[in-house]
């Protein structure tokens, strides 16, 4: 009687066929899962609109602020958003390259000195874990990621 009432399952594509099937432009761009695990958390599909309207060193500036007292927490989202920001900005003025990447590395570094902090204090929360991950690969390949990024920002999906 309980066979009447059930449902047939539709067959679903195994995860290898789905996966192949569907075309990951980033993926591509990438080239390795450990970029596209950083490039997924770093790249905005509208970075004019996302990332705010300010200049970096006024970011950084700001968190180094934070951080001096003592809101780690607070300060690591900050480098992160710094960093998010001298990325674009190095994508976007060829000229000043140097500067940006530069900041880029600052801001990596003071981001993951204020995650350390909060690992010590066992304050460390899930999400914040998952992008000092992602800040200490960028650490290691961030010339390779601002290739990525350059391609991305001006030959992405979003254009």
């Amino acid at each position: 009687m309980s066979s009447l009432f059930r449902r047939q399952r539709k067959e679903e594509p195994r995860s290898d066929e789905a996966k192949s099937a569907v075309r990951h432009p980033l993926r591509e761009l990438c080239g390795d899962d450990e970029m596209y695990y950083v490039a997924c958390r770093s790249l905005y599909l509208e970075p004019n609109k996302q990332l705010p309207n300010v200049p970096v060193e006024d970011m950084f500036s700001d968190a180094e602020k934070t951080l001096k007292n003592g809101e780690n927490s607070r300060a690591f989202w900050k480098f992160r958003m710094a960093f998010d920001k001298a990325v674009y900005e190095v994508t976007r003025r060829e000229e000043e390259r140097a500067r940006y990447t530069r900041m880029a590395k600052e801001s990596i570094s003071k981001a993951l000195t204020a995650a350390e902090r909060l690992k010590a204090e066992g304050r460390i929360v899930p999400g914040l874990e998952e992008y000092a991950n992602a800040l200490s690969i960028l650490d290691k390949r961030l010339d390779e990621f601002i290739g990525v990024a350059t391609h991305y920002y001006f030959e992405g999906p979003h254009r």
